[in-house]
């Protein structure tokens, strides 16, 4: 009994730590706000709520601490007096049955004290989940447009002295409309679930996916070069025709010095919408300052048409993995 109250208390206090924890990031990736986007005003009262929870989850935690601490010394006393008697030849089954009921009713106490504590717990973990549901697509499980935007100019500025860009690929689903009017919303909804799910086994550490809106999406790919970061598009390209019954077009732009996350943003959509235009189901890479947009293409065998621009072929090796580095 001694053990599972032991384990009991490790596996609760670890779900508060993990909620604590959860609210704590929360409160501090809060505390610097886009100043574009949400006022103080409103950022000071995010906070509050959030600091509001974690108080509650110390207040909880400190309830079944203090109940744990007053019950577990009667489990000790009652294990003591059973390893007595087991070895004794004096043995009172009455004294017995008096001493199991002594202990069973804070027992009944402790329990009733846990369930009201789970109920409470439940509710603050509701509250946690408002927070995250300010960063998440409910449709997919990815990033959505906030939390993406907001990455995006943090990476940025972690990029701007770097020698190896930023780059973003951003990605359409091919004639959605077509799906959604032929065969219902529903399952238009399917399919940008299974596309994200396609999509997360694609990603290094670091990458960010995101659903940009509709059925686009964006991925985040931290010093990355333009043509690493072709490669890993072409690569998603090439998995999403292969595995759904529809296809992709994808534009990629890698951040140049001193750019803006709506410059960068503007290239890759100007390189998406060639993608579009050159027949969909292909990558095209906005080169930079030249405003030059080619296509990408995986065969060295492909002869391009002399009025489309064309990338270099890729040799779909290995890309270089992305090397993760802590930034304040």
């Amino acid at each position: 009994m001694i053990l599972v109250a032991q384990t009991w208390t490790f596996s609760f206090s670890a779900t508060v730590l993990l909620a604590a924890v959860a609210t704590l990031a929360y409160v501090l990736g809060r505390r610097r706000p886009d100043r574009k986007t949400r006022n103080g005003a409103e950022s000071r009262h995010e906070i509050q709520r959030a600091l509001s929870v974690a108080q509650e989850l110390e207040g909880i935690t400190y309830r079944l601490r203090k109940s744990m601490a007053f019950h577990v010394p009667s489990i000790v006393k009652f294990n003591s007096r059973l390893k007595r008697w087991e070895q004794s030849s004096d043995l009172s089954w009455h004294e017995l049955c008096d001493r199991a009921d002594e202990l069973l009713k804070p027992a009944q106490r402790l329990s009733t004290e846990i369930s009201h504590a789970y109920a409470d717990l439940l509710q603050q973990m509701t509250h946690l989940s408002t927070f995250a549901e300010l960063r998440t697509d409910p449709l997919t499980g990815v990033r959505n447009r906030r939390a993406f935007d907001e990455s995006l100019v943090k990476m940025l500025a972690a990029h701007e002295n770097d020698e190896v860009p930023l780059s973003v690929a951003m990605l359409d689903l091919d004639h959605f409309k077509n799906i959604n009017d032929e065969q219902g919303h529903l399952t238009g909804d399917r399919v940008l679930q299974d596309l994200a799910q396609l999509l997360k086994p694609s990603l290094r550490e670091g990458d960010l996916l995101a659903r940009y809106g509709g059925e686009e999406f964006v991925v985040l790919m931290p010093r990355t070069s333009l043509h690493s970061a072709a490669k890993q598009a072409e690569r998603m390209r090439m998995r999403v025709a292969e595995k759904l019954s529809t296809t992709i077009s994808i534009g990629v732009a890698a951040s140049l010095p001193s750019e803006t996350a709506t410059s960068l943003m503007s290239r890759a959509d100007a390189a998406l919408y060639k993608a579009k235009d050159e027949g969909r189901d292909c990558v095209c890479l906005h080169e930079g300052p030249t405003d030059r947009i080619s296509t990408v293409r995986t065969n060295s065998d492909d002869e391009p048409a002399e009025s489309k621009p064309t990338a270099p072929p890729l040799n779909l090796a290995p890309i270089e993995p992305y090397l993760h580095v802590e930034s304040n």
